[in-house]
């Protein structure tokens, strides 16, 4: 039988890490009932409330479902964002690829899956105005590039993008992008556990590949991270910058769920 991944530093990290996990779960499940004025469930658990937050969210994914030009996939690291997607590919939604600093994971493919530039390029179109958006995420530049998200929209064929919705609510901030729609999607693993079997997967993929940058230390910033972002969901969600939550557990649910949002 394979050994269970033991993360980092002391024995107990992944249970103070799955206590902060389940305190945010709770804490933003609150937040999103309280202002869809219901009231969470007594004696719910943490693992139950995945699921509830998708239940009390997907009207509000399917109320764009015939108006949207595009779907973001939203996630913290390890949540699934590539098997969403797959699944879009198939219903035959192409993706819509940003621009990135780092090195191309195995599998990835440039020009289709990112724009993977060096970080003198990144920062020449940053200066002459050639994108929409960017950031730095993990000590890398990632951006949009506007002739290429003006060339999308201007097509009138339904994409998808992974990444962040704050970066396309900045985009409708605009001249000339208020009137863009998109449906916004945001992923949560059925589980802390399930993450971190996932974050842990995708380091040995790293580790395995050119880029060779993966420690144990990372795996915590990776976790803190999604922590971090799962605080964030529900201010999110009640501004309008997501739509609703989908649980990334059964391929097959999943499969159903995200054919039924398009």
């Amino acid at each position: 039988m394979k050994e269970k991944f033991t993360p980092p530093n002391e024995q107990n990290e992944s249970e103070k890490l799955k206590g902060k996990w389940n305190h945010a779960l709770y804490q933003v499940a609150e937040k999103i009932f309280e202002h869809m004025s219901q009231k969470l469930p007594e004696g719910t658990s943490s693992d139950q409330i995945p699921q509830l937050l998708e239940q009390a969210t997907e009207e509000r994914i399917l109320t764009k479902k015939n108006r949207a030009d595009f779907i973001v996939i939203s996630a913290s690291p390890g949540t699934g964002k590539s098997t969403v997607g797959d699944i879009l590919k198939q219903k035959g939604l192409e993706r819509f690829p940003r621009v990135t600093t780092r090195e191309p994971r195995p599998r990835e493919k440039d020009g289709e899956d990112y724009h993977f530039i060096s970080r003198k390029e990144f920062e020449q179109r940053k200066n002459e105005g050639k994108f929409l958006y960017h950031k730095e995420t993990y000590g890398e530049g990632r951006a949009i590039a506007k002739d290429e998200f003006d060339d999308k929209i201007a097509s009138g064929k339904k994409f998808y993008a992974e990444g962040d919705a704050l970066a396309y609510s900045e985009i409708k901030k605009k001249s000339g992008y208020e009137e863009i729609e998109y449906q916004s999607v945001y992923l949560l693993p059925p589980s802390f556990d399930v993450l971190l079997e996932r974050i842990a997967k995708r380091i040995e993929e790293d580790k395995a590949s050119s880029e060779g940058k993966w420690d144990e230390a990372a795996l915590t910033e990776r976790l803190n991270k999604a922590i971090y972002y799962l605080e964030k969901s529900s201010g999110h969600i009640i501004n309008g910058i997501y739509d609703g939550f989908l649980v990334n557990d059964d391929i097959k649910r999943v499969e159903e769920k995200v054919t039924s949002f398009i």
